[in-house]
Parts: C-alpha cells; sequence; structure tokens
C-alpha cells in the first residue's frame, strides 16, 4: 500500500497544489470524515489491518496506560479530534495525539502555511489553528471512544500574554476533565511551536514552572484518570533548546512528576516563517532524546517525533524513547508507515534476542536522577 501511495498517488496530488500542502491535507481529512460517516466500512478497514497485539511491542506507561505498540500518530493532523476513528483504522496506530487544541477557537496564520520542501520535507508556518477547547470536548463526546490511548496536545492563544499563559493551558485540561471516563488518555503542553510569538519563551525555568504547576493542580482534581493524574501530563521541547535547558526542563518534570516529554517540535525555518520537518529533523531530535535519556529515569516517559521514515530511525530512536509520534512520515511514505515500522521492529526485536521494548531501553536510561531533584 505504501509503495502504490508513493508511486501513484502523491505524485499527482503534489503537482496539483505545489503552492498549499494544506489543500492535500484538507482533502484527506474531508476522505475520513466521509469513512466515519460509513460505519460498515470504517469497521471493514479496522478489521483488514487489525492484528493480535505483540507481547514484545505492548507497554503500560504513564501510570497505567496501555500501548499496544510504540507507533502513533503525531499532533498536528487532527486538530479537533474530530477524525481519530477513521485514523485508528487507516494508519492502525499505537496512539493518536490530537490539537494542538486552544482555550478558545483561533484561525492560525494566513494560508499558505504549509508548504514540500525536497527530500520528504514540509514546512508548518499554521499558528494553532482549531476550533477551540469546547469543539474538541464535544466531538470527543459524540464520536466513539478510542480504541488505542488518546493524547491532546495543549497550547496558548497567539494574543494572550505570558503571564496569563500557565492559567489558559490548565483550563484547556479543566475542560477535557469534564468528559469523566471518556476524559483523554494523556496531555502534552506544547512550549515550543514556532508560529505562536513568543511561545518557545515558556520553556525557560521559571515561566515553565509555572505553566507545569497550573496544569498538574488540573491534573490533580482529574481522579478518574490515573492513580497519579500528573504522570499523564508531557512537555514538548523545540530541537534548538540547548543541553542546559533539557536538563532544567527535566528537573522540572521531576519535581512536578509529571509523565515525560516530547522530544521535539519542528525546526524554526531559516529563510520563510514557520518550523521544517522530516528528515533532516532526525538528528536534532535524535540527539536530545539520547540526551534525556540520561536525565530521566525508567517510570518517565519518552515520546520521540522528528524524522522518523524508517526501520533504522525507529530502532534508533527506540533504543532511548518509549514511544514515537509520525506525521511527516505519514504524508510523504503512507498510511502504511506506521504498520510497517511496527512490524520491523518485533522481528528486530526477536532477532536480537530481546524479550522487550523496555530490555531495548535499558542500557541507555538513567539509572534514576530522581532523587537528586525530589521525584516523588
Amino acid at each position: 500500500m505504501s509503495a502504490l501511495y508513493r508511486r501513484v498517488l502523491l505524485p499527482p496530488v503534489a503537482l496539483a497544489t505545489p503552492g498549499d500542502a494544506e489543500v492535500a491535507m484538507d482533502a484527506h481529512l474531508l476522505a475520513m470524515r466521509g469513512l466515519q460517516g460509513l460505519p460498515a466500512l470504517l469497521r471493514l478497514a479496522a478489521r483488514r489491518h487489525a492484528v493480535a497485539p505483540d507481547p514484545l511491542l505492548a507497554q503500560d506507561l504513564l501510570d497505567g496506560l496501555r500501548l499496544p505498540h510504540p507507533f502513533g500518530v503525531a499532533a498536528g493532523y487532527d486538530k479537533n479530534a474530530a477524525v481519530y476513528p477513521a485514523f485508528e483504522a487507516h494508519f492502525t496506530p499505537g496512539f493518536v495525539e490530537v490539537g494542538t487544541v486552544t482555550l478558545r477557537p483561533q484561525a492560525g496564520n494566513p494560508r499558505p502555511r504549509i508548504h514540500r520542501l525536497p527530500g520528504g520535507h514540509l514546512v508548518n508556518a499554521m499558528g494553532f489553528p482549531n476550533g477551540g477547547a469546547e469543539a474538541a470536548v464535544a466531538n470527543l463526546l459524540a464520536l466513539p471512544a478510542p480504541t488505542v490511548p488518546l493524547g491532546v496536545n495543549v497550547g496558548k492563544l497567539k494574543d494572550t500574554p505570558d503571564d496569563e499563559a500557565a492559567a489558559e493551558y490548565a483550563e484547556v485540561v479543566r475542560r477535557f476533565g469534564t468528559l469523566g471516563e471518556r476524559t483523554p488518555g494523556y496531555y502534552v503542553v506544547n512550549v515550543s511551536s514556532p508560529n505562536t510569538p513568543g511561545l518557545r519563551a515558556l520553556q525557560e525555568g521559571g515561566r515553565l514552572s509555572a505553566v507545569l504547576e497550573a496544569v498538574t493542580a488540573a491534573l490533580d482534581a482529574q481522579v478518574h484518570l490515573a492513580p497519579r493524574p500528573r504522570r499523564r501530563l508531557l512537555v514538548k521541547l523545540a530541537p534548538e533548546l540547548g543541553p542546559a535547558g533539557l536538563e532544567a526542563v527535566a528537573e522540572l518534570v521531576l519535581r512536578h512528576d509529571a509523565g515525560g516529554l516530547v522530544l521535539t517540535n519542528t525546526r524554526a525555518a531559516d529563510e520563510r516563517p514557520g518550523g521544517v520537518s522530516g528528515p533532516d529533523l532526525f538528528a536534532l531530535s535524535s540527539a536530545m532524546v539520547r540526551r534525556a535519556a540520561g536525565l530521566l529515569p525508567a517510570d518517565r516517559v519518552l515520546v520521540a517525533t522528528g524524522g522518523v521514515d524508517s526501520l533504522d530511525r525507529a530502532w534508533e530512536m527506540l533504543r532511548h524513547a518509549d514511544l514515537v509520534g509520525v506525521y511527516t512520515g505519514l504524508v510523504f511514505r503512507g498510511p502504511g508507515l506506521l504498520r510497517e515500522l511496527r512490524d520491523g521492529v518485533a522481528t528486530r526485536l526477536r532477532a536480537e534476542g530481546l524479550p522487550s521494548l523496555a530490555a531495548l531501553r535499558a542500557p541507555h536510561r538513567a539509572a534514576g536522577p530522581s532523587a537528586r531533584v525530589g521525584d516523588t
């Protein structure tokens, strides 16, 4: 399927939308909505790719969240939690992350704001366009319950002052908390998009600490989420954050007893607005994942995103990370990519005599710096 997609479908689509790749993405989302409108076809698509969970790939992470395999759909595709059932049938992910969701609806930056670059890259200058938290909550109530863990990526409105950001992030999380047993499996605080002016300043210690304090307080009230709800919180960082900055954030994650990190967001483009994703991001992201693996103990989660489009790159990320989120790879490699990575990693684990993904990670994760920074 992926070869057919790359050779037959993608070239004419790219030719038809040379100046605005978002047109093609909108068409795909429309097709996904159409698939959801035909329940029998949706079930058929899901059954076509259904396989029994492989015990080598299944993991319990984030304080009791069961993931059938480590490859998922990264944030940015299903912005409003509107098509995740179709994504589950279409991509066969181990998890789906929706958003970025802001407190109120936001139009985002002017179009065109997504461009293809040679070599399988995208430049994304979207600026968090979405229907707002209430629309996403309504979609989660109206659509079937997710069959794999669903995360919500949370962002700040463009016009919100920095000193109000912490309260705004927390309020978005509270809105989703009203779903009760239907609440999302985890949340991601996005403080690293290059497309919202000043957002990356929230990665700085004092500002990020205020955000984490507010959001973890909101999570503490969601007792239905997990025994330790704040362990369901991840922080998404920029690839340009240096080693000292990463260490400071890791300490904050442990101090606030949060769940871990998503590494990384897109890289700021050199000559135009937006962030670059795709193969060239892999070196930055994988280096940051390796550093983070030496800072966070094994009971915290690292989600690797950035340039994973092959088995070798997936394997390298999973030597240090727990999960891998994919977005640009799906655009250029096709809907079968997550299945290819899933099956390829399982085969390689067996070939190397490894009983689990945890065994692959074990030599590379920190022995336990949590006591140094007050982990509970």
